[in-house]
């Protein structure tokens, strides 16, 4: 069995994410999907790189606090550059699916991580709202 998850990166679950993808859609390259949540996240950062290496086209919708690290985002575009991919930035999730194949959604609790919230603030900021999907389209 091979896992490599760590702190930074979880490339198996974004393997898998693609492989879903691929089943569904019959292809990768070109499809629209939009990441909702905690773009510091291992489970984001991985699904970055997949979009890159997919030729994917990424919205991301995150609260504030929660935006990609500047590093991990330099890196995706400059790859995308090559590779046709894209990636963009959408604070209202509404907006960031609309036109979406797949929405990615994470929570902002991790696995070890302790992080203290203004408790229904952080719930309202993070939560996707279950009539999304039919907004979406």
């Amino acid at each position: 069995m091979v896992n490599a998850l760590s702190n930074q990166h979880h490339p198996c679950r974004s393997l898998a994410d693609l492989l879903a993808l691929t089943e569904h859609f019959g292809h990768v390259r070109g499809l629209r999907a939009a990441f909702v949540g905690d773009a510091r996240s291992n489970t984001y950062t991985s699904f970055l790189e997949a979009c890159v290496a997919a030729d994917m086209h990424l919205t991301i919708a995150s609260p504030p606090g929660y935006e990609v690290a500047p590093d991990v985002l330099t890196s995706a575009r400059c790859a995308m550059a090559n590779t046709g991919g894209s990636v963009s930035f959408d604070p209202e999730p509404y907006d960031a699916v609309r036109g979406a194949d797949a929405v990615y959604a994470e929570v902002c609790l991790h696995c070890g991580a302790v992080l203290r919230f203004s408790g229904a603030a952080m719930v309202r900021a993070r939560r996707l709202p279950r009539p999304m999907g039919r907004r979406g389209g």
